[in-house]
C-alpha cells in the first residue's frame, strides 16, 4: 500500500474513535453541535458536505473519513450519493487543473511516481478498463492520479465515466461502515442497547468491508501492474 493509504486508513481510526467518544464521553461538544447541525440541514447539507468534499479531493486531501462521515450522517443510500457526487466532482477539478493551470504541478507528482509516467502509453491501448482499474487499485494516492491523467490524452468523458463507475466500491464499502458507527455511537451513549447478535452483526460487518476493500486492492494493483508492464 502507499503512503497516503495508510495516512487515509490511519484518519478513518481517527474519525471512528472521535466520534464514538463524542457520543460516549466528554471533552469533544462542538463535534457533536457539528455533526447535529450538518444532519439538521437535510439536503442542502448533503450539498454543502458534497462542495468541501470535492474541494477536498481537488487539493489532496486524503479522503477516507469522508465517505465515512457521509454514512454516519446520512445512512447508506443518501451518504452514498454525498459522497459519490463530491468525489467524482473532486476528481474532475484535479483533472481538469492538471491539465490547465496546475500542469507544471502534475508533471511533478507524475516524475515522483515513475508508474504514473508509463500510464498515457498504456492508456493508449487499455482505454477505458484501465482506467477503473487504476480507481479499484489503492497503489495511487487518488489526489496525484487526478493530476497526473489531466497530463495524458485521455478524453475528458471517458475519466469522467471512469471514475464515476471506479470510485463506487470503495465508496459504498466506507459509506457502509460509517453508518454502522451511528449503531455504535448509540450503544456507547446508552441511547439503546444491542443484544449479542446486533453486536456481532454490526462488527462482523465492518469486519468483511475492511476485508474485501483490502482484497479488491490488492487484486487489482497485481492487475494493473501486469497492464502497465
Amino acid at each position: 500500500m502507499s503512503r497516503s493509504h495508510w495516512v487515509g486508513l490511519a484518519l478513518m481510526v481517527v474519525v471512528v474513535v472521535a466520534l464514538a467518544w463524542s457520543y460516549a464521553g466528554p471533552g469533544l461538544d462542538q463535534l457533536v453541535v457539528a455533526v447535529e447541525w450538518l444532519r439538521g440541514l437535510g439536503f442542502a447539507g448533503g450539498v454543502l458536505f458534497s462542495v468541501f468534499y470535492a474541494l477536498c479531493v481537488a487539493a489532496m486531501i486524503p479522503a477516507t473519513p469522508f465517505p465515512l462521515t457521509a454514512g454516519f450522517l446520512w445512512g447508506p443510500m443518501a451518504g452514498f450519493a454525498a459522497t459519490w457526487v463530491g468525489e467524482v466532482a473532486g476528481a474532475l477539478i484535479g483533472f481538469g487543473l492538471g491539465r490547465t493551470l496546475l500542469r507544471e504541478r502534475a508533471e511533478a507528482l507524475t516524475a515522483r511516481y515513475r508508474i504514473l509516467g508509463a500510464l498515457d502509453k498504456a492508456l493508449e491501448q487499455g482505454g477505458f478498463k484501465l482506467l477503473v482499474m487504476l480507481r479499484l487499485s489503492p497503489v495511487f494516492p487518488f489526489g496525484a492520479l487526478n493530476m497526473s491523467l489531466g497530463l495524458t490524452s485521455v478524453p475528458a468523458s471517458q475519466y469522467a465515466a471512469s471514475t464515476a463507475l471506479g470510485v463506487m466500491p470503495a465508496s459504498l464499502m466506507l459509506v457502509y461502515a460509517g453508518a454502522s458507527l451511528t449503531t455504535l455511537t448509540a450503544a456507547l451513549a446508552g441511547e439503546m442497547e444491542l443484544g449479542w447478535g446486533e453486536t456481532l452483526l454490526t462488527w462482523g460487518g465492518l469486519a468483511i468491508t475492511a476485508g474485501i476493500i483490502t482484497y479488491v486492492g490488492r487484486a487489482t494493483t497485481r492487475a494493473l501492474k501486469a497492464e502497465v508492464g
